[in-house]
């Protein structure tokens, strides 16, 4: 069953690893989807560590939907990965 908490997950994914819309604007950004934004991450049970906005769209600058309290668990069921090249000027 699909309760607005995991439809959230997704998203809360995405925020966490999310570019800024200003740098999207200055370079192109790969999107890699499906991708754990560390290393040795795993989809499943997370418990949040601290105050977590969750966005509506994966970028920092889209509109609070919720907000997460320290030791709320949620369901990971996805994410991406948003990565702009670094600047070699």
């Amino acid at each position: 069953m699909t309760t607005p908490l995991k439809t959230s997950i997704a998203l809360l994914a995405a925020v966490l690893s999310a570019v800024p819309a200003t740098a999207r604007a200055q370079s192109p950004t790969y999107v890699a989807k499906g991708a754990c934004p560390f290393e040795c991450c795993t989809y499943g049970l997370w418990s949040v560590k601290a105050r977590t906005d969750v966005r509506s769209s994966p970028d920092t600058s889209a509109p609070t939907i919720a907000q997460l309290v320290p030791g709320t668990q949620v369901q990971a069921l996805t994410g991406e990965v948003h990565v702009t090249p670094a600047s070699l000027a």
